[in-house]
């Protein structure tokens, strides 16, 4: 399981609430400025298309200025009366003459007039033969109006003005001026509004400030699906989107005023997205790596404020592990007079306390040791004379004995036994203890040795009901090991096992080959070991007992209770060959204990060395 730091847990919780904070802000900083942007480009162009409309406004009033003012001038009216007409040769000629000079004067791209009856008497430009005017135009005007609007003449679009002429009261003819809605207009109108200007007349470009061919294709395009809303309409126009050859366009299209709705003529005002949000872009640009910036400031910062933390924290750590291993003089520094440096003083003291306590500790396990090792070995010689005395009384070579008698010498003799495996398990502990269990090891068959471990573990049991069974699997052959330690190991556990089974229970066990090893397991369907249990049946004896509620059992009565040596000293004469004991239980179902040693103990360990 990965265990993660704390100075790294700081980092994240201190680093990460920095660095989503600014993230949001400049996540609504960079919405909110493209939101406004976008926003501003809409009200841009709206305000340019009220512009060219009061620019057309302003251009109309001018020309129906400049024609009211030339049909009152006489020279202009009086050619109109001039004998033959729009039939007569001479007189076409000298209204043309009279109209070549009043266009020096305004200089209009249109200065036509016409006779009474809407016939073309002359034009400023000889060359020029137009169309009759549109039908609606000549029906006002016969009417007397003075008309305004716009007319399409060879693809090209005018912005018209016609105006009568009244000779003794009745209308004589009429004046037509015009000015060129096209390329010139647009560009003065680009520089008006700053947007991209084109004009269409029935699907064809009348006049365009695009410069990419690509870019114009796109807006034809785009509006062959597209219906701007109708002349006069209310509300507000509305903004689209047209992607061109290498940018975006926002884009307004709306009717010409005063182009008859036949005519198809439109305006359209663009402002390209990609160039308007170039300024948006490089913002952004800086936002991000402001962004970076205040995330790589957090994480320094949280980084060193996770280091002042965790630094005092980590050497505790550190003095831990190493009094883990005995070493109780690693260095703890402390300054300041905060909790951290308050900690690191009573832990050093804390340290300091359990130091002298393990010493002592030890002290008392050197010394207990040392009990057992020279208890066990005095109490040899007194077992050995009773056990003496014990015999000569048992043969009757003292003198005969009475019936009580010999019962008493027969108990005196199994107490005896007792007391002589005490001893012997209590001298084999201070062994294992002092790490001086002695070997002697030779080659040993394993199926011996279990059935004789077997039958002196059962003839301890005599009066208990607990089946045992022994298996021995093919092939297992022979183990270097010290027979008479391991005699033992394997007896403790079978004496464990049927101690812990009930009447009528069942013990195995089982040996087997397991590569380089061999594996014993003492299997039952006893009692169990709760898992608490489990943490202690290995330590050392009396650990987890009351010594005042202590009750013995020289045989192997259920559930009764012994000192506590034989599961450790198993522990210690497997550890002693390079081996290990485990233990699988569960409550109420019974116990698995394993034993594993090398099969040729001294290779293997060669080999770990």
């Amino acid at each position: 399981m990965i265990r993660t730091g704390l100075r790294w847990k700081i980092v994240v919780f201190t680093a990460l609430p920095l660095a989503l904070l600014a993230a949001a802000s400049l996540w609504s900083i960079n919405r909110s400025i493209s939101r406004q942007m976008d926003v501003s480009i809409r009200a841009d162009l709206v305000r340019a298309a009220a512009v060219f409309e009061q620019m057309l406004a302003a251009r109309g009033e001018e020309l129906v200025v400049a024609g009211s003012t030339i049909v009152r001038d006489p020279k202009f009216f009086s050619v109109l009366t001039l004998p033959g007409g729009a039939g007569s040769e001479e007189a076409r000629n000298t209204v043309a003459g009279v109209a070549q000079d009043f266009n020096t004067v305004t200089r209009q791209d249109l200065f036509e007039v016409l006779d009474d009856q809407g016939r073309l008497i002359a034009t400023a430009d000889p060359r020029d033969v137009p169309p009759p005017l549109p039908g609606r135009m000549l029906v006002q005007a016969r009417a007397g109006q003075q008309l305004s609007g716009l007319i399409v003449r060879g693809g090209r679009a005018y912005q018209v003005s016609l105006s009568p002429a009244y000779v003794g009261g009745r209308v004589a003819g009429w004046l037509l001026l015009g000015a060129r809605v096209g390329q010139p207009l647009a560009e003065r109108l680009r520089d008006l509004t700053r947007s991209e200007v084109t004009f269409i007349s029935q699907g064809r470009s009348g006049g365009s400030t695009l410069s990419e061919h690509g870019d114009l294709a796109a807006l034809l395009g785009s509006l062959s699906g597209h219906r701007p809303p109708s002349a006069g309409s209310t509300g507000s126009p509305e903004v689209f989107e047209v992607r061109g050859g290498n940018q975006r366009y926002l884009t307004l299209s709306r009717p010409m005023p005063g182009a008859e709705a036949a005519a198809e003529q439109v305006f359209v005002l663009q402002r390209s997205f990609d160039s308007e949000t170039a300024f948006l872009r490089i913002m952004q640009r800086r936002l991000v790596q402001f962004g970076f910036l205040a995330l790589f400031g957090s994480l320094l910062t949280g980084f060193l404020i996770a280091r002042s933390i965790t630094r005092p924290i980590q050497q505790l750590v550190k003095a831990a592990e190493a009094m883990e291993r005995g070493n109780y003089e690693f260095p703890i520094e402390w300054a300041g007079r905060d909790e951290v440096a308050y900690l690191a003083k009573r832990f050093a003291e804390m340290r300091q306390h359990l130091r002298n306590y393990v010493v002592r500790l030890e002290e008392v396990t050197r010394m207990k040791s040392d009990f057992l090792s020279v208890a066990s070995h005095e109490i040899r010689t007194p077992i050995s004379v009773i056990q003496g005395y014990q015999e000569l009384l048992a043969r009757n070579i003292l003198g005969p004995l009475t019936e009580h008698q010999v019962e008493a010498v027969q108990a005196i003799g199994k107490s005896t036994v007792t007391l002589a495996r005490i001893a012997e398990d209590a001298t084999r502990m201070a062994q294992i203890d002092q790490q001086q269990l002695h070997l002697e090891k030779a080659d040993h068959d394993v199926a011996e040795l279990v059935q004789g471990a077997v039958r002196a573990a059962t003839s301890a049991g005599l009066g208990r009901n607990v089946e045992v069974f022994t298996s021995v699997a093919p092939g297992t052959g022979t183990a270097w090991m010290d027979g008479g330690q391991m005699f033992e190991a394997l007896g403790h556990l079978v004496r464990n096992a049927i101690r812990y089974t009930p009447d009528g229970g069942r013990v195995e066990v089982r040996a087997r080959r397991d590569g380089d090893y061999v594996r014993f397991e003492v299997r039952d369907n006893g009692i169990g070991i709760t898992p608490e249990r489990r943490k202690e049946i290995f330590e050392k004896p009396l650990s987890a007992r009351d010594a005042m509620q202590h009750h013995s059992s020289t045989t192997l009565e259920f559930n009764s209770a012994g000192l506590g040596l034989g599961l450790p000293i198993a522990l210690g004469i497997a550890r002693a060959h390079g081996g290990e004991l485990t233990v699988e239980s569960e409550t109420g179902r019974g116990s698995v204990f394993t034993l594993i040693v090398p099969a040729g103990c001294d290779q293997v360990l060669e080999e770990a060395a």
